[in-house]
């Protein structure tokens, strides 16, 4: 048995944590904030409790759904279908099929079956490796012709990606595509998987189970430091602590937070780690009186509009679990701290944003809205550009026995929850293989 210690309690960190338990290792999490699950924590509402940010399982990810079963959480998960669609123009489209993308008049008819047409050549290839070397941006723009790519892709990319949109590596999109595909297969593509109560129930159930393994998680503990006992021993010391010193640390925050906790790895490394950028993300959550549209997900297709996406869950999940309000999500990437979306006052962000969801839904008036909340996080979004994998950190680190594993290796998969744990069963296969004799 070893004494690991794991640095961050979002969702990769728990999974970890969850995974080496099961191996009869002996783990300690620690969380700087009050509850597990990152991004993916909850808030209280009255009492009811709303996901921090938009949460949606597709039925393919096997690796998340194993442990929802192996909680006794089964009976709470729900799949339905989910409207999906596209703002363009003034103009809400449903995109559900390939007959409303045959439908999308922004576009003449020839560049809507030239869209449709590329997306599907683009899942022939079976292997992410094809697209490693090229742009998103590059191959849309042959695929899709200039006028397809500025009026259907370009301001999706640009809204995502902001000042990265032209750099990003085609990996990207052919995962996002290909996901939906395997959902295809799997049911319905228009079937989405929600744990009733949300996903904070998860993230208790699995420290629960943690903790009956003799796991410790330890909540409300922000990691100053990580250094090495002086005994000569190699073992860890968080935050100073040196009567509990860990045989294993696990690193599972943002690349640049990792650098400000161990200042002493090599410089080279830091500097590789430092090549790789990131977005942050801001999420304004609102209880409302009455929904926006009839749209689960709305794709903001107007780089005019200061949000993304505007994603109505209870349009997907039943209202009366929250206590018959009606709960949406505007949510954006930014790249920099003076972005106003970043740096004003949250009842400033809600004035800006309600003028703009006026001009998408015609019928909407700020008194519809009962509450609201703003969530800003920073380092979400790894910046996952051509020839990543060339740059993309391994687990082991140069300091023998401290590793890495955090979002920053999804690549070429997409950033969701179930990447978390299967990232977390990949580090400990590979931790096991280390210490199997060849």
């Amino acid at each position: 048995m070893k004494r690991i210690a794991i640095i961050g309690g979002g969702v990769t960190g728990l999974a970890l944590a969850y995974a080496l338990a099961r191996q009869d290792q002996a783990v300690t999490v620690f969380e700087k904030e009050e509850r597990t699950g990152g991004l993916a924590a909850a808030f209280e509402a009255d009492p009811y409790p709303i996901d921090k940010y938009y949460r949606h399982i597709f039925p393919p990810h096997h690796e998340l759904l194993d442990v929802i079963r192996d909680l006794g959480l089964e009976d709470r998960l729900i799949f339905k279908k989910a409207s999906i669609a596209y703002f363009s123009r003034g103009k809400i489209y449903p995109l559900n099929s390939a007959w409303d993308m045959l439908r999308f008049t922004p576009l003449s008819l020839p560049d809507r079956l030239r869209v449709g047409l590329s997306a599907s050549l683009l899942l022939r290839k079976r292997e992410w490796g094809a697209f490693d070397g090229t742009t998103a941006e590059a191959y849309l723009k042959t695929g899709c012709g200039l006028r397809g790519y500025q009026i259907f892709w370009e301001p999706l990319l640009k809204n995502k990606f902001g000042d990265y949109s032209s750099c990003i590596a085609a990996t990207w999109l052919w995962d996002r595509l290909a996901s939906r595909v395997r959902g295809r297969h799997a049911g319905s593509s228009e079937s989405l998987g929600y744990l009733e109560g949300g996903f904070g129930l998860l993230w208790e159930r699995m420290g629960a189970e943690i903790e009956k393994r003799r796991g410790r998680i330890m909540t409300g503990h922000p990691v100053a430091s990580i250094d090495q006992a002086i005994d000569g021993t190699g073992s860890f010391v968080v935050n100073g602590d040196r009567d509990h010193p860990y045989d294993v640390c696990v690193v599972s925050l943002p690349l640049p937070l990792f650098g400000d906790v161990f200042p002493t790895l090599p410089a080279d490394y830091r500097a590789g780690l430092a090549a790789i950028d990131y977005s942050h993300s801001v999420c304004m959550v609102m209880r409302l009186k009455q929904p926006l549209s009839s749209h689960y997900w709305i794709n903001i297709g107007d780089t005019s509009i200061p949000f993304t996406v505007v994603v109505e869950h209870t349009n997907w999940m039943d209202g009366q679990n929250y206590g018959g309000r009606h709960v949406a999500y505007l949510s954006r990437y930014v790249q920099h701290m003076d972005d106003f979306a970043w740096a004003a006052p949250d009842q400033k962000l809600f004035e800006f944003y309600c003028g703009f969801l006026k001009k998408i839904f015609k019928h909407f008036h700020e008194s519809q809205v009962l509450d609201f909340r703003v969530f800003r996080d920073r380092h979400t979004q790894p910046i996952f550009k051509k020839h990543y994998s060339r740059v993309m950190p391994p687990f082991a680190t140069p300091v023998k026995n401290l590793f890495l594993v955090d979002s920053s290796q999804f690549y070429p998969r997409s950033r969701c929850m179930n990447t978390s744990f299967l990232l977390a069963g990949e580090f400990v296969s590979f931790w096991k293989g280390m210490d199997t004799p060849a």
